[in-house]
């Protein structure tokens, strides 16, 4: 018999993960606040300043983020890295909906369409398939 701590980070207060003296507080924040589009919890929090590559590996798979970072690097700064993650999903989302007119609205093909946006013809598949498993 071994005795395990169970962790909730969604029962825990964003005070208390200071009480955290590793990058685990940070994970466990970001898993906590995941699904806060405005990001206001990251922006000027210190904690995110300085996270470990590897901290950031682990948010990434635990949650489905797709944080950059630079292999180079020993730290990550969330903050920035958050903020590029939002103009990127933008840029993605702009993109996607162009697929989608130039799908619906066009006719175009998805060969016509992938040279038109410069995106391999499996992307175009994908977008689209997402689209109509959405109009369902």
């Amino acid at each position: 018999d071994y005795k395990i701590n169970l962790i909730e980070p969604a029962k825990i207060s964003d005070e208390n993960f200071d009480k955290f003296k590793t990058d685990l507080g940070a994970v466990m924040q970001f898993i906590k606040h995941q699904s806060d589009k405005d990001g206001s919890w990251i922006k000027g929090n210190s904690r995110f300043n300085h996270v470990e590559k590897e901290a950031v590996e682990l948010i990434n798979i635990i949650t489905g983020a797709k944080f950059a970072r630079d292999d180079k690097e020993e730290v990550v700064d969330m903050c920035r890295a958050w903020e590029n993650s939002m103009k990127n999903a933008k840029l993605d989302g702009k993109l996607e909906g162009k697929i989608e007119t130039l799908y619906e609205e066009c006719e175009m093909s998805i060969p016509d369409i992938a040279k038109k946006v410069s995106k391999p013809e499996e992307y175009v598949r994908e977008v689209i398939k997402r689209m109509k498993a959405a109009c369902l």
